[in-house]
């Protein structure tokens, strides 16, 4: 399967803006209100997500096409609890050899506001994994912060706009051809981006 490249990026983020900011801009006729009381009785809910994941020069990789699933458990009227599984793939920037990177993670989400409009900031801790086909496959843990906007509509659906930072710690050792180390960097603190569309509903 061929990879999507990173000239689709512009094309793709004004996508995601458009729908966004036409689901934003319903009419706000006296259902909507009664699906928002709806929605607050609502403790769960399910999201496919897709986007783009952008990864630091260190990785070597053309930033590419992301796809997930999270599912949420309210803990309060404005405070979830997010489990987040997403994979991308991705090409080399030099060279031929590719990665498929997977992650996890477990997330709070608070929302600023109430109502139909939701600003929201999100948190957590998780672990991604670095699937290389041409070098040694490579985890670690990471933490995660990040900002979006949900907007809820027909007492169920729901459609956000997320971008997050994953953060975590690496180092690059180099070994020769029999297998002994030649050199090793310090331990440094990468960050792998990512900007998210996702649709769903609660239940």
């Amino acid at each position: 399967m061929q990879l999507l490249r990173e000239q689709l990026f512009p094309s793709l983020f004004r996508f995601c803006l458009l729908m966004l900011v036409g689901v934003c801009s319903l009419p706000a006729a006296p259902r909507w209100a009664s699906a928002s009381e709806e929605l607050s009785s609502r403790s769960a809910f399910f999201e496919g997500t897709g986007g783009w994941r952008i990864f630091n020069t260190q990785l070597g990789l053309k930033n590419d096409v992301a796809e997930g699933i999270r599912v949420g458990m309210g803990l309060g009227a404005r405070v979830f609890l997010i489990t987040d599984f997403s994979v991308s793939g991705a090409d080399r920037k030099v060279g031929s050899g590719n990665a498929t990177v997977h992650a996890l993670r477990e997330l709070v989400r608070v929302d600023v506001l109430d109502g139909a409009t939701r600003p929201y900031i999100v948190t957590g801790a998780g672990a991604v994994l670095f699937d290389f086909n041409d070098a040694q496959d490579y985890a670690t843990g990471t933490l995660t912060v990040g900002y979006g906007i949900e907007r809820r509509f027909a007492g169920r659906g729901r459609v956000s706009l997320e971008g997050d930072i994953d953060f975590y710690r690496n180092r690059t050792v180099v070994f020769d051809s029999i297998g002994q180390e030649v050199s090793r960097t310090p331990r440094t603190t990468q960050g792998l981006g990512a900007v998210s569309l996702g649709l769903g509903f609660a239940f």
